[in-house]
């Protein structure tokens, strides 16, 4: 009776112990493709702004290229005022000249007399010297009209040209002002999407190490369910002092060494607790998980530190070669006196 209460028990933890496994992994799973989703999401959001990043590139590219061709007309027209200026002060030179010697030939005749041009025509001494005279002051007084006319005409023209130039150079001004005002409000939008593509990469490279430690705890998973799956086989079997086998039995690093093999998880040829714990990575408690092993010292005099071993079931348990093979509490005050480290295989 106490045999078929024992398989019951054993019987029940086992089944208990495979559904929680097989939840956890299963969730592990779910939250692993959820991440991966998230990545994939995150992953068209950082393409669209890498499109729209191109696209405010070329933009930003082609005000550059319409500024540049701006600046060498502005530069060509500032040119172009430069030496009409030149010109027309030239302009205006000539006709201050001009207008000095008229002023002077006017002062002559003024100093002269009023009635100079009627002195001259007196003067004649025949009708034929009369109408030479009428001719030279006809002459002299078209000469200054045209020479004047001439010299005002060609200043306009240059003052109107001028004019144009003027116009012309604010009109660039004005387009080059407005590129620059639409350059800036693209260059600030080009880095507000930088800004969105690396925080989106961020937050990829967040999900990534996220799926990556998940599925290291999957792997870990794995890694335990493979290992408990050959141990559970032998819950039961009596303590039997240097038993490495099925066919003997087991001693606790005997069962351990086997059931590590065998579960093909690890290559552990048989060894003592201690030399067991020699190859492992050492584990704080805090850090310990379901399929790492778990160690003790003094539960029996053998010559070395480490005494006794175990695999850690998680949650405060074990499943150890004690009398017989099972699943045992490690919060017990015997065992929590007798505990020295948890490990970890590399594998």
């Amino acid at each position: 009776m106490k045999k078929i209460r024992l398989l019951i028990a054993v019987t029940l933890v086992c089944f208990m112990t495979g559904q929680h496994v097989l939840a956890d992994d299963n969730q592990i799973k779910a939250e692993i493709n959820s991440v991966n989703e998230q990545i994939s999401a995150v992953d068209k959001e950082i393409n669209q702004l890498e499109e729209q990043k191109t696209t405010q590139s070329k933009e930003i590219l082609e005000i550059n290229s319409n500024l540049n061709e701006l600046s060498a007309e502005i530069e060509n027209i500032k040119h172009k005022i430069d030496e009409n200026e030149s010109v027309l002060a030239k302009a205006r030179s000539q006709e201050k000249d001009s207008f000095d010697k008229f002023s002077k030939r006017l002062t002559l005749m003024y100093e002269q007399g009023s009635n100079s041009y009627i002195s001259l025509l007196l003067g004649s001494e025949n009708i034929f010297d009369m109408i030479k005279r009428i001719d030279l002051i006809y002459e002299i007084s078209s000469y200054d009209r045209e020479i004047y006319g001439k010299y005002k005409e060609n200043k306009d023209t240059i003052q109107q040209k001028q004019t144009e130039l003027m116009s012309e150079n604010n009109d660039l001004q004005e387009k080059s002002d407005k590129f620059n005002t639409e350059l800036s409000s693209k260059n600030s939008a080009l880095a507000d999407i930088v800004s969105k593509i690396n925080e989106k990469k961020q937050e990829k490279s967040t999900l990534s190490q996220k799926v990556d430690s998940l599925n290291t705890s999957l792997s870990s998973m794995d890694y335990a369910d493979k290992l408990f799956a050959e141990a559970e086989k032998y819950l039961g079997m009596p303590y039997v002092f240097g038993g490495s086998s099925p066919e003997t039995s087991f001693d606790c690093s005997g069962f351990v060494c086997y059931a590590t093999t065998h579960s093909g998880v690890y290559d552990l040829p048989r060894m003592t607790a201690q030399g067991i714990y020699d190859r492992c990575i050492k584990i704080q408690p805090s850090q310990a998980k379901r399929g790492d092993i778990i160690f003790f010292q003094g539960t029996y005099n053998a010559g070395e530190t480490v005494t006794h071993v175990g695999f850690y079931a998680g949650n405060g348990r074990m499943l150890h070669c004690g009398n017989p093979i099972q699943y045992t509490s490690t919060q017990t005050s015997y065992w929590q006196s007798h505990f020295y480290a948890f490990g970890r295989l590399k594998v």
